[in-house]
């Protein structure tokens, strides 16, 4: 029984530890995929553990210029947090590479 505990806490611990370094994205198919969570490696550590893209609406991602200015900030953060790009545009790049 205390070995059983000692685990427990070296689970929970290790959780703690990786949690700042590993992130979930959820990810938008059409309607034969669905919706899916694809875990990665953050750039920069953080609290936040679930991620989504702000600039993508159904299937559609929407231009940087057609962002209200608190998505903009929200897209530069996921960026850089997912591909650890601060430029918008080289962020696109990276999105528009994993389209389907």
């Amino acid at each position: 029984m205390r070995s059983l505990s000692f685990k427990s806490k070296l689970a929970v611990a290790a959780a703690f530890f990786v949690w700042p370094f590993i992130g979930i994205e959820r990810i938008v198919g059409d309607h034969e995929m669905g919706i899916s969570w694809e875990p990665f490696f953050k750039h920069r550590p953080s609290l936040q553990f679930r991620f989504s893209n702000p600039a993508q609406k159904g299937l559609d991602i929407i231009p940087v210029d057609e962002l209200s200015i608190s998505e903009r900030a929200e897209f530069k953060q996921y960026c850089e947090q997912r591909f650890g790009e601060a430029e918008p545009s080289d962020c696109y790049a990276r999105l528009a590479d994993r389209a389907i």
